[in-house]
């Protein structure tokens, strides 16, 4: 070890059998830790000595080292600590390095797998290739064979009547080269009419032939396809497609509509970012609703087999849904996203004309089912109900403060099976079954948490708690389910926040809280977080209105408004800008829009439920 220094060692703990000085070199010493036969530790002085009361000068300094060899000897076992400690996270580090190696390896192995997989698919490619070009070869080679025997038949046929013609007329010149040098006068004059018959009919018909010659009509090649079939070729090494680099676009730029299919361009690109031209791909496209008991949509997929797919979806629920496209598993460029299916498609600018009315006396508020069923709120202190035609179906409530009886009852809301009622004069909200039998009621006269004075409207939200306008409190109480209270957001304060004498509310798609009060000319929008202050906590503000009473939000988050002041109905986007407003109505209060996007509006002047 680091303390041996061997026989020259001179430490200070050796004194030998005869001398008690530090400095004895006996070679009998093989280090600080190392003494002699006679000496027991770094208190033995020699067999003289008899203990630490010895006082001599050599016996102090023989302390002294004592002491600084307890100090190495400490520092010595730190250090050894020190030593261990390291060499142990260093043996970590070698164990996570190890792990990390094993992993790689892992990696190395599936990598060239798939190295495998690719060359094993281009070497079959280029073979199918191969044995498809050696069979086009030999097709192509055998038709322009038979298209120039089909060229040269006339000609061959020509040729063989040309040589039987030269064949006539050889024998048509020996005879005649034989009557001019055999016959006689008198027997060339009695052959002369035979002789110039045959003669004539040979330069006849080889005239004609000659005049009867086929035109050449030449087989022209078509263009060559050879350089599409090149640029084809290239795509032959696009193997690896790069689902991060594909990207879709929406064919129709409108939000999508419950039931309506829409549809989407895919386009695929590899790992450089440039355009697959070949399909093939395994692309995949959901619709998922943000509900969990909702169904999850899976889009058809069109493969236009150069790199393009197009999907299809058609959403089956209306408000929130998740959008995923993948390849192989892997979300593409902006997947996956949100977005919003809307009731309908209507065009909420072109409302101006009553589609329907019912008769109902002194209507206050209104409310939807997903049936189609209507529920209004107003006279004789009771809740009525009709079908999607407008006719009555039955009645419930009636004045008193009873469970299930009302006094002035105004805001009316559904969520699920239960039906919610801001029993103004009564100070609460009652909770009743839609059709009418008494659940529980929350809230008592006063000014505490829980407590009302005047209850204008309701409203749920998405875990149940509710929304409740108090109306001569200023302010919007949030209840959790059991009707304790969860926080409040004041009105009467000052700044940006404040309103008073709130008449209605509602909740965006994004669970914010709008305030509609008959003393501010504007929609106050609160987070809905439970972290308010005083006046909660202020998001924006849009319209300018004149008394507004009733609000209504769909699944777009589209605002329905309506303006007691200015006799009319506003409809603002879901940024609240101004889309349109229904205007020459009398005294409107409550307003609702069901599912399909119809609005329907307590017309309390006219005694009618309007229906747009």
């Amino acid at each position: 070890g680091p303390q041996d220094t061997g026989p020259q060692d001179t430490g200070p703990q050796d004194t030998g059998s005869q001398d008690t000085s530090p400095q004895d070199t006996s070679p009998q010493d093989t280090g600080p830790q190392h003494t002699i036969s006679n000496d027991t530790g770094p208190q033995d002085t020699g067999s003289q000595d008899t203990g630490p009361q010895h006082t001599s000068s050599n016996d102090m300094d023989h302390q002294h080292d004592r002491h600084s060899y307890t100090s190495v000897v400490s520092a010595a076992f730190e250090y050894r600590s020190e030593l261990t400690g390291t060499l142990d996270s260093t043996n970590g580090i070698v164990a996570r390095i190890a792990s990390h190696l094993g992993a790689s390896d892992e990696e190395l192995v599936k990598v060239d797998s798939v190295r495998q997989s690719v060359i094993s698919r281009v070497e079959a490619d280029f073979d199918r290739l191969e044995e498809a070009l050696c069979a086009r070869r030999a097709a192509v080679l055998e038709s322009v064979k038979l298209a120039m025997q089909v060229c040269g038949q006339p000609f061959r046929e020509r040729k063989e009547v040309c040589l039987k013609k030269m064949e006539d007329i050889a024998r048509s010149k020996e005879v005649l080269l034989h009557a001019l040098e055999v016959y006689t006068d008198d027997e060339l004059m009695a052959l002369k009419r035979m002789l110039t018959l045959t003669q004539a009919d040979v330069l006849h018909t080889s005239e004609y032939f000659l005049s009867s010659a086929p035109q050449y009509v030449p087989i022209i090649p078509t263009h060559s396809p050879t350089c599409g079939i090149l640029e084809q070729m290239e795509q032959l090494g696009v193997l690896v497609v790069c689902p991060a680099h594909s990207s879709w676009n929406q064919v129709q730029t409108s939000p999508p509509v419950v039931h309506s299919p829409y549809q989407m361009v895919v386009q695929s690109r590899d790992s450089k970012g440039e355009k697959v031209a070949s399909g093939g791909l395994g692309v995949r496209a959901e619709l998922k609703p943000k509900m969990e008991d909702q169904p999850c949509i899976v889009g058809e997929v069109e493969d236009h087999k150069d790199g393009t797919y197009t999907i299809t979806l058609t959403p089956l629920t209306t408000g929130h849904h998740q959008q995923c496209i993948t390849i192989y598993g892997h979300h593409i460029l902006n997947s996956p996203c949100d977005l919003t299916v809307l009731h309908t498609g209507r065009e909420y600018g072109k409302l101006d004309v009553a589609r329907a009315t019912i008769s109902v006396v002194a209507p206050y508020n209104v409310a939807v089912d997903g049936n189609g069923d209507v529920y209004v709120s107003g006279g004789s202190n009771c809740v009525r109900v009709f079908d999607e035609g407008g006719l009555s179906k039955y009645t419930f409530g009636g004045g008193g403060s009873g469970d299930g009886q009302f006094y002035n009852p105004r805001g009316i809301t559904i969520k699920g099976y239960r039906f919610y009622v801001a029993d103004d004069s009564n100070n609460r909200v009652q909770v009743l079954t839609k059709g009418g039998e008494f659940v529980h009621k929350f809230g008592q006269m006063g000014t505490g948490p829980s407590c009302f004075n005047g209850v204008m409207d309701v409203c749920i939200d998405a875990e149940g708690k509710m929304c409740v306008v108090d109306y001569n409190n200023h302010r919007i109480q949030v209840l959790n389910v059991d009707g304790s209270l969860s926080y409040s957001i004041v009105g009467n304060i000052s700044g940006g926040g404040a309103f008073s004498f709130p008449w209605g509310v509602a909740l965006d798609p994004q669970g914010n809280i709008h305030v509609v009060a008959w003393g501010t000319e504007s929609v106050k929008v609160f987070s809905s977080s439970g972290s308010v202050g005083p006046g909660g906590t202020l998001i924006r503000m849009y319209g300018s209105l004149n008394h507004p009473t009733g609000i209504a939000i769909d699944d777009a988050g589209i605002s329905f408004v309506t303006d007691y002041g200015n006799n009319s109905l506003s409809i603002f986007d879901a940024q609240g800008n101004l889309m349109h407003t229904i205007r020459r109505l009398n005294r409107p209060y409550g307003v609702a829009v069901d599912k399909n996007g119809f609005v329907y509006i307590a017309n309390s002047g006219t005694n009618q439920i309007l229906k747009y």
